[in-house]
């Protein structure tokens, strides 16, 4: 009897042993948080998870499409931690379904609408009131994402109604399921001609970004980023990675604007260390004609190679900035001149 009560005394300690050594291996394991988000935050977040990955030892699991299938997924109950939309109106869709923390959302980025062409295009094509797209495009088609529920194909019908022309090539567009997939057509040449953001442009050396949608001809791209509901608690770690200085000098690499910057800072390629051609489109017209004055004798006043260039609409651009003639005004232009003007620099560069 004695014997059969050590025996089972030993099961005991064993089975309790086992279960001590199984619990300890939950404790051990941590779950990466899974991040869905818009494809065309790819590149950057790709970069970004590699940082995180160095900097904590902690991985990130990344899965990107369209902003509106990734909300579906969620709302379908997808396991993801951490959603970042390329709109507000699909992080809306969850936040009104319980499905993202409120408390938790903050706008992480800024982005530009883009015209692009195949990258040996030689030709002169640039969004404004009226322009010839349809012209352009003669037979071929205008790669878009889709435009009644992708963020980047809303932004570009937006543009496209706002300038005129969306009814001129409605029949002639090439609908795909997220950004990077019209980037690709254009790529490859399967579409003379694609919307994209600039972002998406700059990360794809086989297009060429032939200019920047006014920021007034849409509403203003952000990407809005949360956790879910269902999150586990290593999001709040990436979270805060998102936020940190090393995140946001990635992001700004990669072409991307801080949320808080006015719109008219699109016009810097902070990556490449250059100007992009600016296109700005005024919604103050004597406001910006004052400037452009004051502005312009200053320029003559100081001399120097920086001369005002006024064109048939009064407005301008100058070779150091906006480097082309332009019926939109560069904000940055008058800005980063003027503490120089103050300063009394005559504006030479040596």
């Amino acid at each position: 009897m004695s014997g059969m009560k050590t025996q089972w005394q030993k099961w005991k300690r064993a089975a309790a042993l086992g279960l001590g050594l199984a619990v300890a291996q939950v404790h051990v394991v941590v779950a990466d948080p899974v991040v869905f988000a818009a494809s065309s935050m790819k590149t950057a977040l790709d970069d970004i998870a590699s940082a995180y990955v160095a900097d904590t030892g902690q991985s990130v699991v990344l899965s990107h499409a369209g902003s509106s299938a990734l909300a579906r997924q969620i709302d379908y109950g997808a396991p993801a931690d951490v959603f970042i939309s390329a709109n507000t109106q699909w992080m809306a869709y969850l936040l009104d379904r319980g499905k993202v923390d409120r408390a938790s959302q903050f706008a992480l980025a800024s982005n530009r609408l883009a015209l692009i062409a195949p990258a040996g295009w030689v030709g002169e094509l640039r969004p404004a009131p009226g322009f010839p797209l349809s012209d352009f495009l003669g037979s071929g088609y205008l790669a878009m994402a889709l435009v009644d529920s992708v963020p980047a194909g809303i932004y570009g019908r937006d543009a496209l109604q706002a300038l005129g022309i969306w009814d001129q090539v409605v029949d002639r567009v090439a609908q795909t399921y997220n950004a990077r997939s019209a980037l690709r057509l254009v790529a490859t040449g399967d579409a003379p001609f694609g919307i994209v953001f600039a972002t998406d442009a700059q990360a794809e050396p086989a297009v060429r970004l032939l200019g920047l949608f006014p920021p007034s001809s849409h509403e203003q791209i952000l990407y809005p980023v949360a956790r879910t509901t269902s999150a586990s608690d290593t999001a709040d770690a990436f979270l805060d990675y998102l936020r940190s200085d090393t995140a946001k000098t990635i992001l700004a690499r990669h072409g991307f604007l801080s949320p808080g910057w006015p719109e008219w800072w699109g016009c810097l390629d902070l990556q490449n260390g250059r100007l992009f051609s600016c296109q700005w489109k005024f919604r103050f017209g004597p406001a910006c004609w004052a400037c452009h004055s004051v502005s312009g004798w200053l320029m003559r006043w100081h001399g120097g190679p920086f001369q005002v260039k006024p064109s048939w609409t009064g407005l301008c651009t100058c070779p150091w900035c906006c480097h082309r003639w332009s019926r939109d005004f560069c904000c940055c232009w008058f800005l980063v001149r003027m503490p120089f003007w103050v300063l009394g620099w005559n504006g030479t560069l040596g």
